[in-house]
């Protein structure tokens, strides 16, 4: 998923359906750590396994 581009400075926190209070915490501290370049509590692969670029990494691979 790292190499799909993205836009600078647009972050997205959306998507978490009926386990929105199991996952926001997680979730908010990681894009926190995102923005301001603080280490990340995820290590990349489980970071790249919750990635939405995963979808277009897939589809590139299948053509």
């Amino acid at each position: 998923p790292r190499f799909v581009p993205r836009a600078a400075g647009l972050y997205v926190f959306a998507g978490l359906a009926s386990r929105g209070i199991t996952w926001a915490a997680l979730g908010a501290r990681t894009l926190a750590s995102q923005i301001s370049g603080a280490p990340c509590p995820l290590e990349a692969s489980l970071l790249d396994a919750v990635d939405a670029a995963r979808f277009a990494s897939r589809r590139a691979r299948r053509g």
